[in-house]
């Protein structure tokens, strides 16, 4: 009975691992460039269906390697990286427990390529086709910043901060900084609302007690909800954005009592790299036309291939509500006043399981801590106000307070 029970039981594992084999196989390659064979990394790799459905997807590595598991649904993968025409394969069904599939992809001349325009509700313009083109690119680096975060995620170190400035200038009256070391969050920047919340409802919600305003991320800008809701323009090079061409869009109509953002996408088709997101909010009553209320998000490509927002920013109105004695009437009566503040973060740190980790360009602040009678004064603790940064004197009164970033 024992043997006829041990029997029956490998037949089950048999009949098991039959039935992975069949459902999923894994599928490993490189992808290089077609002229030169230099690998590329930060290439999407997405499995579809027949019909066109997403199974799964993953990046290339540093040295352009990567591998996927792919389900019996998909038949094939499909390869775009920002600067390149994509590329496609059919999976091979071998049987093998392991495929190979390398791809070249070839270099486009330019970011610019024409893609051809559908009809939608925006005027026609003769940079549509060359606006979309370049949509299209921008595209494959977003992607890239939204698939590595579930394929590829980094332990992160984030500096967040607020700003207060001086009216609506740009001067920093005051900063409060806060670093958060034990963040293991995926994405440094998320939105919390979607793409068709915000071609809905604007980036603005009016409550009782104020109002929020909102941003989009990597993963809204790259919906195909937020490109139907809004027409695209090329925007030239200006004197902030020198070697950048810019991706402009904007809602094709505004709507009463809501607020939208027009904003631009720089890329830098030299690099070949997605810069920055740049936005003004739009709708806002003209009592806050001077405050420049908007954003900016900021990507940076990482060594191995992974694209990440590495900072971020809002500047928004601060409405001031007080009382004023007027002596004409003997009265007091209420007075208003607009102040601009900013609110944002930055990565410090990125770091990859076996990889070297990135460290932020930022500032280093070194001094010394001495008594009253000018000798070092050893453990002392510094700190700066408002703030997280603190250090201890060393034993020569020396102290280091690294990962700054601008503010008073």
């Amino acid at each position: 009975m024992r043997r006829l029970w041990k029997s029956a039981a490998c037949l089950v594992v048999l009949l098991l691992a039959s039935q992975r084999l069949a459902v999923a196989q894994e599928v490993r390659g490189t992808v290089r460039e077609s002229v030169t064979k230099q690998p590329i990394s930060g290439a999407v790799i997405t499995l579809l269906t027949p019909d066109g459905k997403t199974l799964g997807r993953n990046i290339t590595d540093e040295r352009g390697r990567y591998h996927i598991v792919a389900p019996q649904a998909a038949t094939q993968l499909r390869f775009v990286r920002i600067g390149f025409r994509p590329a496609s394969a059919p999976l091979p069904r071998t049987g093998a427990a392991v495929d190979t599939v390398d791809v070249v992809m070839t270099t486009l001349p330019t970011l610019l390529d024409p893609v051809t325009v559908a009809a939608n509700a925006c005027p026609r313009r003769s940079d549509a086709g060359s606006a979309l083109g370049l949509l299209e690119q921008a595209r494959a680096s977003l992607l890239n910043s939204v698939v590595s975060r579930d394929a590829n995620p980094a332990a992160l170190v984030l500096i967040r901060f607020q700003r207060f400035m001086d009216g609506t200038s740009d001067r920093i009256v005051r900063q409060t900084v806060k670093i958060d070391s034990t963040s293991r969050s995926k994405a440094s920047f998320a939105a919390v609302r979607r793409a068709s919340e915000f071609v809905q409802a604007g980036f603005v919600n009016e409550e009782a007690s104020g109002r929020t305003f909102y941003a989009p991320d990597a993963e809204a800008l790259l919906d195909d909800a937020f490109i139907a809701g809004y027409c695209f323009r090329i925007v030239k090079p200006d004197g902030a954005h020198p070697r950048e061409v810019g991706l402009g869009f904007a809602t094709p109509s505004r709507a009463r009592d809501r607020v939208d953002i027009d904003g631009v996408l720089w890329v830098d088709t030299t690099r070949r790299q997605l810069r920055r997101l740049e936005f003004l909010y739009v709708g806002l009553e003209r009592a806050l036309d001077g405050v420049g209320a908007g954003g900016s998000l900021s990507f940076r490509d990482m060594p191995n291939g992974v694209v990440i927002i590495d900072r971020w920013a809002l500047r928004l109105p601060w409405i001031h509500q007080d009382s004023i004695y007027d002596n004409r009437t003997s009265e007091f009566r209420p007075r208003n006043w607009v102040e601009a503040q900013e609110t944002g973060g930055e990565v410090a740190r990125a770091e990859w399981k076996g990889e070297p980790a990135w460290n932020a360009p930022l500032s280093t602040l070194r001094l010394r801590a001495l008594t009253h009678t000018k000798t070092p004064a050893p453990g002392t603790r510094v700190w700066l106000d408002d703030s997280d940064y603190s250090a201890r004197a060393d034993a020569n009164g020396d102290v280091v307070i690294g990962r700054l970033i601008p503010g008073p």
